[in-house]
Protein backbone atom coordinates (compact mmCIF):
# COMPACT_ATOMS: atom_id res chain seq x y z
CA UNK A 1 0.00 0.00 0.00
CA UNK A 2 1.38 3.47 -0.47
CA UNK A 3 2.08 6.04 2.04
CA UNK A 4 -0.50 8.96 1.52
CA UNK A 5 0.79 12.30 1.41
CA UNK A 6 -0.71 15.00 3.70
CA UNK A 7 -2.48 18.33 2.14
CA UNK A 8 -0.89 20.89 3.08
CA UNK A 9 -2.36 22.32 6.25
CA UNK A 10 -3.38 18.80 7.49
CA UNK A 11 -1.44 19.91 10.96
CA UNK A 12 -3.01 23.23 11.22
CA UNK A 13 -6.84 20.79 10.81
CA UNK A 14 -6.53 17.67 13.09
CA UNK A 15 -9.16 19.38 14.96
CA UNK A 16 -11.69 19.46 11.62
CA UNK A 17 -11.29 16.10 11.01
CA UNK A 18 -14.91 14.70 10.55
CA UNK A 19 -14.86 10.69 9.90
CA UNK A 20 -12.00 8.38 9.37
CA UNK A 21 -12.49 4.88 7.81
CA UNK A 22 -9.64 2.48 8.63
CA UNK A 23 -8.59 -0.80 7.55
CA UNK A 24 -12.47 -1.65 6.39
CA UNK A 25 -12.77 -5.47 5.60
CA UNK A 26 -16.41 -6.26 3.76
CA UNK A 27 -17.42 -9.84 2.19
CA UNK A 28 -20.12 -11.07 0.40
CA UNK A 29 -20.58 -15.20 0.65
CA UNK A 30 -16.89 -15.91 -0.94
CA UNK A 31 -16.27 -12.67 -2.25
CA UNK A 32 -14.17 -9.77 -0.66
CA UNK A 33 -15.40 -6.57 -1.83
CA UNK A 34 -13.17 -4.48 0.41
CA UNK A 35 -9.78 -5.60 2.12
CA UNK A 36 -8.39 -2.99 3.56
CA UNK A 37 -10.55 -0.04 2.53
CA UNK A 38 -9.58 3.87 4.28
CA UNK A 39 -10.64 7.68 3.83
CA UNK A 40 -10.31 10.50 5.81
CA UNK A 41 -13.01 13.19 5.46
CA UNK A 42 -12.32 16.66 6.96
CA UNK A 43 -14.73 19.29 7.23
CA UNK A 44 -14.80 21.51 3.98
CA UNK A 45 -12.81 19.55 1.62
CA UNK A 46 -14.31 17.58 -1.96
CA UNK A 47 -12.55 14.64 -1.46
CA UNK A 48 -12.77 12.63 -4.65
CA UNK A 49 -13.02 8.44 -4.84
CA UNK A 50 -11.57 6.54 -7.60
CA UNK A 51 -11.35 3.03 -8.99
CA UNK A 52 -11.93 0.95 -11.82
CA UNK A 53 -15.31 -0.73 -11.83
CA UNK A 54 -15.22 -3.48 -8.76
CA UNK A 55 -12.05 -1.38 -6.92
CA UNK A 56 -14.46 -1.57 -3.94
CA UNK A 57 -15.59 2.23 -4.44
CA UNK A 58 -19.54 1.45 -3.78
CA UNK A 59 -18.70 -1.40 -1.01
CA UNK A 60 -16.87 1.57 0.99
CA UNK A 61 -19.16 4.47 0.03
CA UNK A 62 -22.21 1.95 1.26
CA UNK A 63 -20.41 1.29 4.31
CA UNK A 64 -19.75 5.52 5.09
CA UNK A 65 -23.56 6.00 4.71
CA UNK A 66 -24.06 3.09 7.31
CA UNK A 67 -26.19 1.14 4.59
CA UNK A 68 -23.55 -1.63 5.13
CA UNK A 69 -22.34 -2.64 8.11
CA UNK A 70 -18.05 -3.71 7.58
CA UNK A 71 -17.03 -6.83 8.71
CA UNK A 72 -13.99 -5.66 10.54
CA UNK A 73 -11.39 -2.03 10.20
CA UNK A 74 -12.39 0.82 12.71
CA UNK A 75 -14.44 3.99 12.25
CA UNK A 76 -13.50 7.20 13.73
CA UNK A 77 -16.00 10.21 14.21
CA UNK A 78 -14.30 12.79 15.56
CA UNK A 79 -12.58 11.95 18.73
CA UNK A 80 -14.05 8.59 19.21
CA UNK A 81 -13.17 5.38 18.08
CA UNK A 82 -15.69 2.88 17.09
CA UNK A 83 -16.34 -0.37 15.87
CA UNK A 84 -18.11 -0.97 12.66
CA UNK A 85 -21.32 -2.48 13.71
CA UNK A 86 -21.40 0.60 16.88
CA UNK A 87 -21.07 3.23 14.04
CA UNK A 88 -23.09 2.11 11.67
CA UNK A 89 -26.59 4.02 13.00
CA UNK A 90 -24.59 7.01 13.77
CA UNK A 91 -23.09 7.21 9.98
CA UNK A 92 -26.77 6.86 8.76
CA UNK A 93 -27.34 10.17 10.06
CA UNK A 94 -24.33 12.02 9.39
CA UNK A 95 -24.48 10.95 5.84
CA UNK A 96 -26.37 11.71 2.64
CA UNK A 97 -25.84 9.80 -0.21
CA UNK A 98 -26.94 10.02 -3.74
CA UNK A 99 -26.36 6.62 -5.64
CA UNK A 100 -25.18 5.99 -9.09
CA UNK A 101 -28.57 4.53 -9.76
CA UNK A 102 -31.82 6.58 -8.63
CA UNK A 103 -33.52 6.00 -6.22
CA UNK A 104 -36.89 8.19 -6.92
CA UNK A 105 -40.58 7.60 -7.00
CA UNK A 106 -41.71 7.83 -10.89
CA UNK A 107 -45.58 8.10 -9.85
CA UNK A 108 -44.63 10.96 -7.35
CA UNK A 109 -43.77 14.59 -8.06
CA UNK A 110 -41.24 16.61 -8.29
CA UNK A 111 -41.06 18.23 -4.83
CA UNK A 112 -42.79 15.26 -3.06
CA UNK A 113 -39.65 12.79 -4.37
CA UNK A 114 -36.75 15.83 -2.91
CA UNK A 115 -38.31 15.62 -0.15
CA UNK A 116 -39.30 11.95 0.40
CA UNK A 117 -39.50 10.67 4.16
CA UNK A 118 -38.99 14.39 5.73
CA UNK A 119 -41.59 16.76 4.39
CA UNK A 120 -42.68 19.86 6.34
CA UNK A 121 -45.47 19.78 8.68
CA UNK A 122 -47.87 21.74 9.91
CA UNK A 123 -49.91 20.39 13.23
CA UNK A 124 -52.58 19.40 13.12
CA UNK A 125 -53.25 19.70 9.03
CA UNK A 126 -50.57 17.62 7.79
CA UNK A 127 -47.73 18.20 5.59
CA UNK A 128 -47.31 21.90 4.47
CA UNK A 129 -47.52 21.52 1.11
CA UNK A 130 -46.95 24.86 0.25
CA UNK A 131 -43.61 25.30 1.88
CA UNK A 132 -42.72 21.77 0.65
CA UNK A 133 -42.62 22.71 -3.02
CA UNK A 134 -41.25 26.50 -2.29
CA UNK A 135 -38.19 24.50 -0.63
CA UNK A 136 -37.98 21.99 -3.31
CA UNK A 137 -38.03 24.91 -6.16
CA UNK A 138 -35.32 26.60 -4.22
CA UNK A 139 -33.23 23.32 -4.00
CA UNK A 140 -33.70 22.75 -7.91
CA UNK A 141 -32.98 26.16 -8.70
CA UNK A 142 -29.53 26.26 -7.37
CA UNK A 143 -28.58 23.76 -9.77
CA UNK A 144 -29.15 25.86 -12.81
CA UNK A 145 -32.42 24.40 -13.85
CA UNK A 146 -36.51 25.40 -13.76
CA UNK A 147 -38.33 22.81 -13.39
CA UNK A 148 -42.13 23.20 -11.68
CA UNK A 149 -41.94 20.60 -8.23
CA UNK A 150 -45.57 19.64 -9.01
CA UNK A 151 -44.76 17.77 -12.30
CA UNK A 152 -44.92 14.14 -11.91
CA UNK A 153 -41.04 13.06 -12.21
CA UNK A 154 -42.38 10.33 -14.77
CA UNK A 155 -42.08 13.53 -17.60
CA UNK A 156 -38.56 14.02 -16.73
CA UNK A 157 -35.99 13.35 -18.74
CA UNK A 158 -33.08 11.26 -17.35
CA UNK A 159 -30.41 14.01 -17.13
CA UNK A 160 -33.14 15.99 -14.81
CA UNK A 161 -34.60 13.36 -12.85
CA UNK A 162 -30.18 12.98 -11.96
CA UNK A 163 -30.85 16.45 -10.98
CA UNK A 164 -33.67 15.89 -8.59
CA UNK A 165 -31.76 13.40 -6.70
CA UNK A 166 -29.12 15.78 -5.93
CA UNK A 167 -31.65 18.25 -4.83
CA UNK A 168 -33.08 16.06 -2.60
CA UNK A 169 -29.88 14.75 -1.62
CA UNK A 170 -29.03 18.75 -0.59
CA UNK A 171 -32.04 19.72 1.23
CA UNK A 172 -31.08 16.82 4.12
CA UNK A 173 -28.60 19.24 4.99
CA UNK A 174 -25.87 16.09 6.53
CA UNK A 175 -22.40 17.03 7.62
CA UNK A 176 -20.95 14.69 4.72
CA UNK A 177 -22.36 14.67 1.19
CA UNK A 178 -21.55 11.77 -1.08
CA UNK A 179 -22.49 11.58 -4.91
CA UNK A 180 -21.66 8.64 -6.65
CA UNK A 181 -21.14 9.79 -10.24
CA UNK A 182 -23.73 12.47 -10.33
CA UNK A 183 -22.56 14.02 -13.54
CA UNK A 184 -22.95 10.69 -15.50
CA UNK A 185 -26.38 11.53 -17.39
CA UNK A 186 -25.41 15.58 -17.21
CA UNK A 187 -24.41 17.88 -19.94
CA UNK A 188 -21.51 20.56 -19.76
CA UNK A 189 -23.77 23.34 -19.56
CA UNK A 190 -25.69 21.34 -16.25
CA UNK A 191 -22.35 20.17 -14.49
CA UNK A 192 -21.22 24.05 -13.63
CA UNK A 193 -24.00 24.49 -11.40
CA UNK A 194 -23.61 21.95 -9.78
CA UNK A 195 -20.13 22.24 -9.17
CA UNK A 196 -20.75 25.74 -7.50
CA UNK A 197 -23.09 24.48 -5.69
CA UNK A 198 -20.61 21.70 -4.30
CA UNK A 199 -17.92 24.50 -3.89
CA UNK A 200 -20.08 26.95 -1.88
CA UNK A 201 -21.23 23.22 0.14
CA UNK A 202 -17.04 23.10 0.68
CA UNK A 203 -16.97 26.54 2.16
CA UNK A 204 -19.81 26.24 4.33
CA UNK A 205 -18.02 22.91 6.18
CA UNK A 206 -19.26 20.53 4.53
CA UNK A 207 -16.91 17.29 3.55
CA UNK A 208 -18.11 16.22 0.06
CA UNK A 209 -17.15 12.60 -1.39
CA UNK A 210 -17.26 12.81 -4.73
CA UNK A 211 -17.04 9.68 -7.45
CA UNK A 212 -16.80 10.33 -11.12
CA UNK A 213 -14.95 8.11 -13.76
CA UNK A 214 -14.78 11.45 -15.65
CA UNK A 215 -11.25 12.43 -14.74
CA UNK A 216 -10.66 16.02 -15.71
CA UNK A 217 -13.53 16.97 -13.50
CA UNK A 218 -12.05 15.05 -10.32
CA UNK A 219 -8.97 17.21 -11.23
CA UNK A 220 -10.59 20.80 -11.99
CA UNK A 221 -13.11 19.79 -8.23
CA UNK A 222 -11.30 17.71 -5.80
CA UNK A 223 -9.01 19.08 -3.00
CA UNK A 224 -8.26 15.21 -1.86
CA UNK A 225 -8.32 12.47 -4.41
CA UNK A 226 -8.20 8.90 -2.36
CA UNK A 227 -7.72 5.93 -5.08
CA UNK A 228 -9.00 2.20 -4.01
CA UNK A 229 -7.91 -0.93 -6.69
CA UNK A 230 -8.80 -4.68 -5.97
CA UNK A 231 -10.38 -3.19 -2.74
CA UNK A 232 -7.84 -1.74 -1.47
CA UNK A 233 -7.04 2.08 -0.81
CA UNK A 234 -3.42 2.06 -2.38
CA UNK A 235 -3.25 6.21 -2.64
CA UNK A 236 -4.23 9.52 -0.87
CA UNK A 237 -3.06 12.63 -2.12
CA UNK A 238 -2.87 16.12 -2.39
CA UNK A 239 -5.22 17.45 -5.92
CA UNK A 240 -2.00 19.38 -6.24
CA UNK A 241 0.18 15.82 -5.94
CA UNK A 242 -1.66 14.19 -9.00
CA UNK A 243 -1.27 14.69 -13.06
CA UNK A 244 -4.16 12.50 -15.56
CA UNK A 245 -1.13 10.04 -16.22
CA UNK A 246 -0.39 9.57 -12.26
CA UNK A 247 -3.90 9.44 -11.51
CA UNK A 248 -4.67 6.49 -14.09
CA UNK A 249 -1.76 4.73 -13.20
CA UNK A 250 -2.39 4.50 -9.40
CA UNK A 251 -5.85 3.50 -10.61
CA UNK A 252 -4.85 0.73 -12.86
CA UNK A 253 -1.78 -0.33 -11.21
CA UNK A 254 -0.12 0.14 -14.36
CA UNK A 255 0.48 2.78 -17.60
CA UNK A 256 -2.33 2.34 -19.55
CA UNK A 257 -2.09 1.70 -23.69
CA UNK A 258 -3.58 4.48 -25.05
CA UNK A 259 -6.87 3.62 -27.32
CA UNK A 260 -7.21 4.40 -30.71
CA UNK A 261 -9.72 3.20 -32.59
CA UNK A 262 -9.79 2.20 -35.87
CA UNK A 263 -11.14 4.37 -38.63
CA UNK A 264 -13.76 3.50 -40.59
CA UNK A 265 -11.56 2.13 -44.10
CA UNK A 266 -14.39 1.81 -45.88
CA UNK A 267 -17.36 3.91 -45.92
CA UNK A 268 -21.16 1.95 -46.19
CA UNK A 269 -23.69 2.48 -48.68
CA UNK A 270 -25.98 -0.38 -47.87
CA UNK A 271 -29.11 1.02 -45.62
CA UNK A 272 -30.22 -0.78 -43.09
CA UNK A 273 -32.16 2.33 -40.72
CA UNK A 274 -33.84 5.33 -42.91
CA UNK A 275 -35.65 7.39 -40.70
CA UNK A 276 -37.89 10.22 -42.60
CA UNK A 277 -39.81 12.83 -40.36
CA UNK A 278 -39.69 11.78 -36.64
CA UNK A 279 -41.98 13.59 -34.38
CA UNK A 280 -42.46 13.45 -30.75
CA UNK A 281 -45.00 16.39 -29.85
CA UNK A 282 -42.89 18.59 -27.45
CA UNK A 283 -39.69 17.28 -28.36
CA UNK A 284 -38.49 16.36 -31.81
CA UNK A 285 -39.79 17.75 -35.65
CA UNK A 286 -39.25 16.47 -38.60
CA UNK A 287 -35.77 14.55 -38.11
CA UNK A 288 -34.38 12.30 -40.77
CA UNK A 289 -31.33 10.56 -41.36
CA UNK A 290 -30.00 7.08 -42.10
CA UNK A 291 -27.82 3.88 -40.31
CA UNK A 292 -25.79 1.91 -42.84
CA UNK A 293 -24.16 -1.23 -42.07
CA UNK A 294 -21.08 -1.36 -40.54
CA UNK A 295 -20.74 1.94 -38.91
CA UNK A 296 -21.47 3.85 -35.96
CA UNK A 297 -23.73 6.75 -36.37
CA UNK A 298 -23.98 9.68 -33.34
CA UNK A 299 -26.99 11.82 -32.24
CA UNK A 300 -25.70 14.55 -30.56
CA UNK A 301 -27.05 17.50 -28.80
CA UNK A 302 -27.03 19.20 -25.82
CA UNK A 303 -30.04 18.16 -23.10
CA UNK A 304 -33.46 18.52 -24.04
CA UNK A 305 -32.71 19.07 -27.79
CA UNK A 306 -34.36 15.20 -28.61
CA UNK A 307 -31.98 12.68 -28.89
CA UNK A 308 -33.00 10.91 -26.21
CA UNK A 309 -36.76 11.16 -27.21
CA UNK A 310 -35.01 10.27 -30.81
CA UNK A 311 -33.88 7.02 -29.74
CA UNK A 312 -36.50 6.27 -27.67
CA UNK A 313 -39.23 6.58 -30.29
CA UNK A 314 -36.73 4.29 -32.43
CA UNK A 315 -37.36 1.66 -29.19
CA UNK A 316 -40.76 2.10 -29.65
CA UNK A 317 -41.25 3.74 -26.33
CA UNK A 318 -42.88 7.02 -27.52
CA UNK A 319 -46.14 6.40 -27.63
CA UNK A 320 -46.76 9.96 -29.61
CA UNK A 321 -44.15 9.61 -32.12
CA UNK A 322 -44.87 10.01 -35.82
CA UNK A 323 -42.95 9.70 -38.88
CA UNK A 324 -41.48 7.03 -41.02
CA UNK A 325 -38.81 4.16 -39.79
CA UNK A 326 -37.81 2.23 -42.47
CA UNK A 327 -36.59 -1.73 -41.15
CA UNK A 328 -37.09 -5.21 -40.95
CA UNK A 329 -39.89 -4.69 -43.78
CA UNK A 330 -42.00 -2.14 -42.35
CA UNK A 331 -41.78 1.92 -42.36
CA UNK A 332 -44.09 2.82 -39.27
CA UNK A 333 -42.12 4.00 -36.16
CA UNK A 334 -42.22 0.74 -33.43
CA UNK A 335 -45.10 0.89 -31.34
CA UNK A 336 -43.60 -0.97 -28.49
CA UNK A 337 -40.26 -2.59 -27.76
CA UNK A 338 -41.42 -6.08 -28.64
CA UNK A 339 -42.16 -4.63 -32.45
CA UNK A 340 -39.13 -3.16 -32.49
CA UNK A 341 -37.17 -5.78 -31.25
CA UNK A 342 -39.12 -7.99 -33.61
CA UNK A 343 -38.08 -6.05 -36.61
CA UNK A 344 -34.01 -6.06 -35.77
CA UNK A 345 -33.88 -3.44 -33.42
CA UNK A 346 -32.05 -3.75 -30.20
CA UNK A 347 -31.92 -0.88 -27.58
CA UNK A 348 -29.17 -0.41 -24.67
CA UNK A 349 -31.51 2.14 -22.46
CA UNK A 350 -29.67 5.18 -20.78
CA UNK A 351 -30.72 4.11 -17.37
CA UNK A 352 -29.89 0.17 -16.58
CA UNK A 353 -31.03 -0.24 -13.63
CA UNK A 354 -34.82 1.00 -14.32
CA UNK A 355 -35.49 -0.11 -17.72
CA UNK A 356 -32.26 -2.70 -18.50
CA UNK A 357 -31.73 -4.93 -15.94
CA UNK A 358 -33.84 -6.72 -13.53
CA UNK A 359 -31.38 -6.41 -10.25
CA UNK A 360 -32.64 -9.12 -8.09
CA UNK A 361 -32.05 -11.64 -11.05
CA UNK A 362 -29.53 -13.79 -11.84
CA UNK A 363 -26.45 -13.14 -13.82
CA UNK A 364 -27.49 -15.74 -16.52
CA UNK A 365 -31.14 -14.76 -16.21
CA UNK A 366 -30.59 -11.09 -17.12
CA UNK A 367 -28.20 -12.63 -20.31
CA UNK A 368 -31.07 -14.49 -21.58
CA UNK A 369 -34.27 -11.86 -20.73
CA UNK A 370 -36.02 -11.31 -23.91
CA UNK A 371 -35.03 -14.36 -26.11
CA UNK A 372 -35.36 -17.64 -24.41
CA UNK A 373 -36.85 -19.08 -28.33
CA UNK A 374 -32.81 -19.55 -29.00
CA UNK A 375 -32.57 -21.81 -26.51
CA UNK A 376 -35.99 -23.58 -26.38
CA UNK A 377 -36.93 -26.40 -28.27
CA UNK A 378 -40.48 -27.90 -28.01
CA UNK A 379 -41.60 -25.18 -25.76
CA UNK A 380 -39.29 -26.07 -23.39
CA UNK A 381 -35.89 -23.90 -22.15
CA UNK A 382 -32.75 -26.11 -22.60
CA UNK A 383 -30.72 -25.02 -19.84
CA UNK A 384 -27.45 -26.20 -20.74
CA UNK A 385 -27.91 -24.28 -23.85
CA UNK A 386 -28.50 -21.49 -22.05
CA UNK A 387 -25.71 -21.63 -19.60
CA UNK A 388 -23.41 -22.26 -22.47
CA UNK A 389 -24.65 -19.28 -24.21
CA UNK A 390 -24.14 -17.44 -20.96
CA UNK A 391 -20.83 -18.40 -19.98
CA UNK A 392 -19.69 -17.32 -23.72
CA UNK A 393 -21.18 -13.64 -23.40
CA UNK A 394 -19.26 -13.47 -20.18
CA UNK A 395 -16.28 -14.26 -21.68
CA UNK A 396 -16.97 -12.31 -25.10
CA UNK A 397 -17.23 -9.34 -22.73
CA UNK A 398 -14.26 -9.88 -20.14
CA UNK A 399 -17.24 -9.95 -17.51
CA UNK A 400 -15.87 -10.04 -14.00
CA UNK A 401 -18.34 -11.91 -11.82
CA UNK A 402 -17.90 -14.45 -8.55
CA UNK A 403 -20.89 -16.71 -10.11
CA UNK A 404 -23.26 -16.39 -13.23
CA UNK A 405 -25.94 -17.43 -10.53
CA UNK A 406 -25.12 -14.47 -8.37
CA UNK A 407 -27.49 -11.33 -8.76
CA UNK A 408 -26.83 -8.79 -11.21
CA UNK A 409 -27.31 -6.13 -8.94
CA UNK A 410 -24.00 -7.34 -7.20
CA UNK A 411 -21.92 -6.38 -9.96
CA UNK A 412 -20.07 -3.13 -10.39
CA UNK A 413 -21.24 -0.59 -12.61
CA UNK A 414 -19.49 -1.56 -15.82
CA UNK A 415 -19.87 -4.95 -15.48
CA UNK A 416 -23.59 -4.45 -15.06
CA UNK A 417 -23.63 -2.42 -18.19
CA UNK A 418 -21.34 -5.20 -20.51
CA UNK A 419 -24.09 -7.53 -19.10
CA UNK A 420 -26.85 -5.63 -20.36
CA UNK A 421 -25.02 -4.90 -23.95
CA UNK A 422 -23.80 -8.60 -24.31
CA UNK A 423 -27.52 -9.40 -24.05
CA UNK A 424 -28.53 -7.09 -26.24
CA UNK A 425 -25.57 -8.02 -29.25
CA UNK A 426 -26.88 -11.73 -28.35
CA UNK A 427 -30.38 -11.35 -30.16
CA UNK A 428 -27.90 -10.46 -33.60
CA UNK A 429 -29.99 -7.25 -34.43
CA UNK A 430 -29.73 -5.64 -37.25
CA UNK A 431 -29.69 -2.61 -35.72
CA UNK A 432 -27.86 -1.59 -31.97
CA UNK A 433 -29.09 1.66 -30.58
CA UNK A 434 -27.52 3.24 -27.15
CA UNK A 435 -28.71 6.06 -25.06
CA UNK A 436 -25.67 7.02 -22.78
CA UNK A 437 -23.84 3.78 -22.93
CA UNK A 438 -21.14 4.09 -20.87
CA UNK A 439 -22.64 6.11 -17.59
CA UNK A 440 -20.92 5.21 -14.54
CA UNK A 441 -18.55 3.41 -16.35
CA UNK A 442 -14.63 3.55 -15.46
CA UNK A 443 -11.92 4.16 -17.68
CA UNK A 444 -11.14 0.66 -18.25
CA UNK A 445 -14.57 -0.28 -18.91
CA UNK A 446 -15.26 2.33 -21.06
CA UNK A 447 -12.25 1.41 -23.52
CA UNK A 448 -13.48 -2.02 -23.68
CA UNK A 449 -16.94 -1.25 -24.30
CA UNK A 450 -16.01 1.39 -27.06
CA UNK A 451 -13.39 -1.91 -28.36
CA UNK A 452 -16.26 -4.32 -28.22
CA UNK A 453 -19.11 -1.72 -30.68
CA UNK A 454 -15.78 -0.77 -32.90
CA UNK A 455 -15.85 -4.65 -33.57
CA UNK A 456 -19.29 -4.95 -33.94
CA UNK A 457 -19.19 -2.33 -36.74
CA UNK A 458 -16.43 -4.06 -38.40
CA UNK A 459 -18.90 -7.29 -38.19
CA UNK A 460 -21.31 -5.22 -40.73
CA UNK A 461 -23.48 -4.27 -37.76
CA UNK A 462 -25.25 -0.81 -37.53
CA UNK A 463 -24.89 1.43 -34.50
CA UNK A 464 -27.06 4.30 -33.48
CA UNK A 465 -25.64 5.97 -30.24
CA UNK A 466 -26.47 9.33 -28.38
CA UNK A 467 -24.31 10.04 -25.36
CA UNK A 468 -23.82 13.43 -23.66
CA UNK A 469 -19.95 12.99 -23.35
CA UNK A 470 -18.59 14.67 -26.37
CA UNK A 471 -15.43 12.95 -26.48
CA UNK A 472 -16.65 9.88 -26.15
CA UNK A 473 -19.00 10.16 -28.99
CA UNK A 474 -15.46 11.45 -30.84
CA UNK A 475 -14.10 8.27 -30.19
CA UNK A 476 -16.83 5.80 -31.27
CA UNK A 477 -18.59 7.27 -33.91
CA UNK A 478 -18.19 7.79 -37.83
CA UNK A 479 -21.11 9.99 -39.05
CA UNK A 480 -22.83 12.73 -36.95
CA UNK A 481 -26.44 14.01 -36.91
CA UNK A 482 -26.30 17.02 -34.96
CA UNK A 483 -29.82 18.49 -33.22
CA UNK A 484 -30.77 21.72 -31.60
CA UNK A 485 -34.50 22.63 -30.43
CA UNK A 486 -35.44 19.18 -31.88
CA UNK A 487 -34.50 19.63 -35.34
CA UNK A 488 -31.89 18.60 -37.53
CA UNK A 489 -29.07 20.91 -38.18
CA UNK A 490 -26.41 19.63 -39.62
CA UNK A 491 -24.71 16.08 -40.75
CA UNK A 492 -21.06 15.25 -40.95
CA UNK A 493 -18.43 13.01 -40.90
CA UNK A 494 -16.24 11.99 -38.35
CA UNK A 495 -13.60 13.54 -40.24
CA UNK A 496 -15.06 16.38 -40.98
CA UNK A 497 -15.67 18.21 -37.37
CA UNK A 498 -13.91 19.01 -34.79
CA UNK A 499 -15.02 19.09 -30.63
CA UNK A 500 -15.41 22.89 -30.92
CA UNK A 501 -17.79 22.78 -34.25
CA UNK A 502 -19.75 20.02 -32.61
CA UNK A 503 -20.27 22.23 -29.64
CA UNK A 504 -21.16 25.29 -31.49
CA UNK A 505 -23.66 23.29 -33.89
CA UNK A 506 -25.42 21.68 -30.70
CA UNK A 507 -25.87 24.98 -29.22
CA UNK A 508 -27.18 26.76 -32.32
CA UNK A 509 -24.28 29.60 -32.79
CA UNK A 510 -23.63 27.64 -36.83
CA UNK A 511 -25.29 25.78 -39.15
Amino acid sequence: METAIASPGTEERRGDDLISLHGLRKRFGGVHALRDGSLDLRRGEIHALIGENGSGKSTLLNILSGQFRADGGEVVLGSATLTPAAAQAELAQRVAIVTQELSLAPDLSVGENIHLGHSKRRRPWGIDWRSTYADAREAIRQLGVDIDPRTPLSQLRLDQRQLVEIARALVQGAPVLILDEPTSALTDEAVEPLFTVLRRLRDQGTAVVFVSHRLDELLGLADQITVLRNGRTVAARPRAAYTRQLLVSDMLGYEPEHYTPPALEVESTEGILEVRGLSVPGALREVSFEVNEGEVVGLFGLAGSGCSEAVRALAGLEPGASGTVDLGGRDSVPASPLEAGRRGLSFVPGDRGDEGLALEMSILDNLNLGGPARHSRWRRIRRNAEAEAGRAAAASMNLVASSLSAPVGSLSGGNQQKVLLARCLGVRPKVLVLEEPTRGVDVGAKAEIHRILHQARDAGLGILVTSSDLEEMLVLCDRFVVIFDGQVVAQARRTEVTETRLSHLASGEES
